[in-house]
């Protein structure tokens, strides 16, 4: 009787305690500029096991041509931008299937569901795809979709790989822009 009724108290504050961290939990994620739901220091196995299912995903047939359409993708202006994102465009589902893939991605490190560092650090490519469009990106969500790629900034702006990715692609593509 004794143990039924210790282990009665170990499940109500088991419960209690579930109850104060999803609290805690949902506050956190509250915070729209921060966007974590968790503490994150060191990663953890359960980090790597979703990001190595993002990266499946990313293999997969469709995703890769649509990846290799983009990679060779130079928007020279709003207007590159734009027109992509019309449904006539040749180009357009794979832009509408590798940046919506991206956002996802980045959103889970965003919302605190995987560790923002390594999301970035594997993702490498959708900073890419953010560093073309980003010159172009606030007449863009004017003229276009407010809250386009909006978790791709976030990444590119709160983690260390995100930032210094995307300073390495603005550079390149600086260098690349040059006439020889």
């Amino acid at each position: 009787m004794a143990k039924k009724s210790a282990a009665k108290k170990s499940k109500k504050k088991a419960k209690k305690a579930s109850t104060k961290n999803r609290s805690t939990s949902s506050k956190a994620s509250s915070k729209r500029d921060r966007g974590f739901a968790r503490k994150f220091d060191p990663v953890t196995a359960e980090d790597a096991s979703l990001v190595l299912r993002l990266y499946e995903l990313r293999r997969e047939d469709v995703m890769r041509r649509s990846r290799d359409k983009l990679l060779l993708w130079k928007p020279s202006s709003i207007d590159d931008l734009v027109a992509i994102f019309d449904f006539e465009h040749p180009d357009n589902a794979a832009i509408r299937q590798v940046s919506s893939y991206f956002e996802l991605s980045f959103g889970l490190a965003r919302r605190g569901a995987v560790h923002p560092e390594l999301v970035a650090e594997w993702c490498a490519e959708g900073l890419l795809l953010f560093a073309k469009v980003e010159p172009f990106l606030a007449e863009f969500r004017e003229r276009v979709s407010s809250s386009a790629f909006q978790h791709a900034q976030w990444v590119a702006e709160n983690t260390e790989w995100g930032k210094q990715r995307v300073e390495y692609f603005r550079v390149r593509f600086e260098i690349q822009s040059k006439p020889s």
